[in-house]
């Protein structure tokens, strides 16, 4: 590499700028290194049978509120809330006779 690079001035400099972009557009990249392979545990968790627990759904209420977008005409702001009291029975719980 040269002591001075060639050229001189803001054309000069331009025209260093220019060499890498085109360099680095004509360079094959590198391939990237493979991911590690996901947990199995990563999807979906698996629903309960009936011998595992069966809760039961005291209250519920799902509500949805919506409200126009206060600075973009035409877009609707949409919540959807739903509220749950459920009790879990325990199978290894000892019932109360």
């Amino acid at each position: 590499m040269a002591s001075t690079p060639p050229g001189k001035g803001l054309f000069g400099w331009l025209g260093r700028q220019v060499g890498h972009v085109k360099k680095a557009v004509q360079t094959e990249p590198k391939a990237l290194p493979k991911p590690p392979p996901k947990p199995a545990a990563s999807g979906p968790a698996p629903k309960p049978t009936a011998a595992q627990s069966d809760p039961k759904v005291l209250y519920r209420e799902g509500r949805v509120e919506e409200a126009d977008h206060p600075t973009q005409p035409g877009v609707k702001l949409r919540r959807t809330v739903i509220d749950e009291v459920i009790v879990e029975k325990d199978p290894s719980a000892p019932s109360g006779k």
